[in-house]
């Protein structure tokens, strides 16, 4: 999907994902929903959606966010219930 340059959305719930392959995320990325499948970790490569607006992760086993999230500056809204989070988020 990393190669899709005019992909801005991506949403895939209830498959079973378990792992987001570090460059299937693109700069040009606005909305990333990936609820309620069975997705750890959250690629480093997220820092380089700089345009992301929404990140809706619940419903996953996720543990912690890694810390290059923080350049999302455009984040509005992220849900992340139903996981497994040790700390909140960004902590």
């Amino acid at each position: 999907l990393g190669r899709c340059r005019k992909l801005q959305m991506v949403a895939f719930k209830s498959n079973g994902i378990s792992r987001i392959h570090p460059n299937s995320l693109g700069p040009q990325m606005r909305w990333l929903i990936l609820t309620d499948n069975a997705i750890t970790s959250i690629p480093s490569s997220i820092g380089k959606c700089k345009i992301l607006q929404k990140l809706m992760l619940s419903g996953n086993k996720i543990v912690e966010l890694p810390n290059e999230i923080r350049q999302c500056q455009n984040l509005e809204l992220v849900r992340l219930s139903s996981n497994n989070l040790r700390a909140p988020p960004m902590a």
